[in-house]
């Protein structure tokens, strides 16, 4: 359990969307997010905390650097 939070935690702070580029666009960004996000909320029933709502919309603010 430590160990899958531990990777989800780390994608999550990886992830940037810098803009549209050839395979990987705004859509491919969120899904990446919301895959993290689910496998974190799944962890409950295990005893960890989750992941609320308002961290969720920073992350993906904070994140979120289009170019154009």
């Amino acid at each position: 359990m430590n160990t899958m939070a531990s990777v989800a935690e780390a994608t999550l702070a990886q992830a940037k969307y810098f803009g549209k580029k050839r395979r990987y666009n705004f859509e491919s960004y969120i899904t990446s997010l919301t895959e993290q996000f689910q496998i974190l909320n799944t962890l409950r029933c295990y005893g960890y905390a989750g992941i609320d709502e308002a961290s969720k919309v920073r992350q993906l603010i904070q994140a979120s650097k289009p170019t154009s």
